[in-house]
């Protein structure tokens, strides 16, 4: 009676125990850094929400779409310029940062000129060497009324080698 209690438990761990190849990692799951070379980050806006009851200081409704190219330096692989991850133009610094194991998380400081004042970008997404899906929040802080939250996608990818200077 107690073999035929056991055998199937006995059955199941042969079946699960692996010939001592382990399967590969996916690509997602691998990547700690970006390949080097020509990104491209193509941007769509999918909410805008004034903050305040002035007229908005940045003007992009949802649906408005963008592209930003940057070159990723051999340097810049495990913390790319922040336009790869935003797909903003913007002048913009790392407040906090975080990309490994196919995931990447950071929130950043920038301004734009002709706008006094401040937005913080927050993102999120998952990545591969040649693939990055982000979506992000900005909201602005400006000295005057027009404050607005935009909420974007964020799609970049590696085109190729970076241009020559």
């Amino acid at each position: 009676m107690r073999a035929s209690i056991f055998l199937p438990l006995i059955v199941l761990a042969a079946c699960s125990q692996s010939s001592g190849d382990t399967p590969p990692a996916t690509e997602a799951e691998a990547a700690s850094q970006l390949d080097a070379g020509q990104w491209e980050a193509a941007s769509e806006v999918t909410a805008l929400t004034a903050k305040d009851q002035g007229k908005p200081a940045i003007n992009t409704p949802a649906g408005t779409k963008a592209t930003a190219a940057a070159c990723v330096s051999e340097a810049d692989r495990k913390k790319p310029a922040p336009t790869v991850l935003t797909g903003l133009k913007d002048e913009c610094t790392y407040k906090d940062f975080y990309m490994g194991n196919g995931r990447v998380t950071a929130t950043m400081s920038c301004t734009r000129p002709g706008l006094g004042g401040e937005m913080l970008v927050s993102v999120q997404g998952e990545f591969t060497a040649t693939a990055l899906t982000t979506t992000s929040t900005i909201d602005t802080y400006l000295p005057g009324s027009g404050d607005v939250r935009v909420d974007s996608k964020i799609s970049s990818k590696r085109l190729g080698d970076c241009a020559a200077a």
